[in-house]
């Protein structure tokens, strides 16, 4: 048995190194093929065509409102890639769109995703609404005013999802609060927008960390690994599947 351990300790290490390096060469290749479609879409003269983005959309049965994309890790830097999902999304005829990370990180890179979408969303109307509840200060909002169709993105982190619903029930366990329907409604961070129909996690592992518990019973999840290897065909294909699910709510 002592001669044998050192052999499965090169093995694994053996096959830890190809597995990486596999990953490797995997990112290498889709940021190649990303630089390509953008190098290709400026001697175009422009970036994915609007048209095409709006037939897919129409072949679909139903579209969501409100998409949720939980950033994992590494994900949260890669604010050049959500501005592009964020671009995607509205062609679809997506209204609401939730960035989540646990630790505020998306918070902290307000001014540079505002920048990504000032950049990337020359034809979008955009409100970014910045939430605080942790500090129970008020919502930090930025608009632009321009003549395309409308999104409003909601930055949020782990304070806005399970820390206000921990808030509230120690409130109602202290007995300084009773349960009605406007503290229900409190519950709701993006109280007055629609809960999200669609929610992507990027990253490992596959978790909701936390997002919005209140408001995602009816959403339908859905994952992967990386940005790096995320481009429009995979959005599409995410956006047929969620078209396809038939919630029948229990019925």
């Amino acid at each position: 048995m002592d001669v044998l351990l050192p052999i499965f300790q090169l093995l694994y290490f053996v096959a830890h190194f190809l597995a990486s390096l596999a990953l490797s060469v995997l990112d290498t290749f889709h940021l190649l093929h990303r630089v390509f479609l953008q190098v290709s879409a400026v001697l175009r003269g422009g970036d994915l065509p609007v048209l095409r983005i709006q037939a897919d959309a129409a072949q679909l049965k139903k579209i969501p409102q409100h998409l949720g994309l939980v950033c994992i890790g590494k994900q949260v830097y890669q604010i050049s890639n959500l501005a592009n999902v964020i671009t995607w999304a509205v062609g679809y005829g997506v209204r609401y769109v939730s960035l989540y990370d646990m630790h505020g990180a998306l918070k902290r890179q307000r001014l540079v995703i505002l920048q990504h979408l000032e950049e990337m969303c020359a034809d979008i109307n955009y409100t970014v609404i910045t939430h605080n509840n942790e500090a129970n200060q008020a919502k930090d909002i930025v608009e632009n005013s321009r003549s395309g169709p409308h999104v409003i993105v909601n930055l949020l982190s782990l304070t806005d999802g399970k820390g206000s619903l921990a808030a509230t029930a120690r409130q109602l366990s202290s007995g300084t609060s009773k349960v009605n329907q406007e503290l229900l409604e409190s519950l709701k961070v993006t109280r007055g927008q629609p809960d999200p129909e669609l929610v992507i996690t990027i990253g490992e592992p596959i978790s909701t960390m936390g997002f919005l518990p209140w408001q995602i019973r009816l959403s339908e999840f859905f994952a992967v690994p990386s940005l790096n290897r995320f481009e429009y065909g995979d959005f599409q294909t995410i956006l047929r599947q969620y078209s396809k699910c038939e919630q029948r709510c229990g019925k």
